[in-house]
């Protein structure tokens, strides 16, 4: 999930974010972020899309609420979103 959400910031929030803030994204503290998350879920549900076996995108539920919906760029435009 980490690796998925930074290329996805890296290449989508381009115009959006400062490139220092798009620099300094660090997968292993993404990493560690999505292990809190997880562990803390509570009322949360990762909803994971795939296509031939690799990870396409992901949302994050919570609630009736969907809080995330990210899909990698190169995988856009197939019905993962």
């Amino acid at each position: 999930m980490a690796a998925l959400q930074l290329d996805v910031w890296r290449t989508v929030y381009v115009s959006f974010l400062p490139p220092q803030v798009l620099e300094q994204l660090d997968q292993d503290s993404a990493r560690q972020s999505w292990e809190r998350a997880v562990a803390a879920s509570g009322d949360a549900h990762l909803l994971v899309a795939t296509e031939s076996g690799a990870v396409v995108g992901f949302g994050v539920a919570v609630g009736a609420e969907i809080a995330t919906l990210l899909v990698a760029p190169r995988w856009s435009r197939r019905g993962h979103g």
